[in-house]
């Protein structure tokens, strides 16, 4: 059960009492085994959810180029659906990535969220856990994020809001980041390998408990995007646990 895997690394899931304080400041509870993990998720989290969002803000590359041309960038759609005036786009990036101060309304907070995920997945587009495409853990964890893990019916909380939000997405950032490093590192993988299993129990624990507590739709479609990763990785030689 989901409660099993309280104070869990969030890297490995094994059992630690290391409560990250930076972490619960920022109002998430996440617990690390050794400072080495605690430097990887900080270091995909920054990588991939700033420093490349800032550097392409003017990119209009991928599906973005068949988008029209008032919101064919990242920094022109947070212009036309967030109203975020030209030189501010870094600081509204930083406040949903890295832990800058957060703006004072929570709705535009989520709003930028959308946003900027669905353009910065648009400008460089990879399959939702596509194990043969090359090493793009982040863009994975937002397709999911933004296509499969939504309550489309209009039940409440909205997007963004949902109880088990946060959590779940710092799980399944991980997740995917491990899956990717057993592909490309092979037999030099099994530590990442053996991780890989528990994160994915860990996962299909909290969907079951957490998620389908209040979103029982989006629970569904979490287990069937769950087990069509498990087969794809069959398919590639790679062991992966059942549901």
């Amino acid at each position: 059960m989901a409660h099993e895997w309280d104070e869990t690394c969030l890297v490995c899931g094994v059992k630690i009492k290391n409560r990250c304080s930076n972490c619960a400041k920022a109002g998430v509870d996440l617990f690390f085994c050794s400072p080495a993990h605690q430097k990887l998720v900080w270091k995909t989290h920054r990588r991939d959810e700033a420093r490349e969002i800032i550097a392409h803000l003017d990119d209009t590359t991928g599906m973005l180029m068949s988008y029209d041309p008032p919101r064919n960038t990242i920094a022109k759609a947070l212009q036309a659906w967030a109203g975020v005036t030209r030189g501010q786009e870094r600081r509204i990036i930083e406040s949903i990535t890295v832990g800058a101060p957060p703006p004072t309304i929570p709705e535009l907070q989520q709003l930028y969220v959308l946003v900027v995920r669905a353009h910065e997945f648009a400008r460089n587009p990879a399959p939702v856990l596509s194990l043969t495409a090359p090493s793009e853990p982040f863009n994975d964890f937002v397709n999911e994020d933004l296509h499969i893990t939504q309550d489309e019916t209009g039940d409440a909380p909205h997007y963004g809001f949902e109880p088990w939000r946060t959590m779940f997405r710092h799980h399944r950032l991980i997740y995917v980041l491990m899956a990717d490093r057993v592909r490309t590192r092979g037999s030099g993988g099994t530590e990442y390998l053996e991780a890989l299993f528990r994160l994915r129990t860990r996962g299909i624990d909290f969907i079951r408990t957490k998620v389908a507590a209040t979103h029982p739709k989006v629970a569904e479609q979490m287990l069937a995007s769950t087990a069509q990763a498990g087969q794809d990785m069959r398919e590639m030689g790679m062991p992966s646990l059942p549901l």
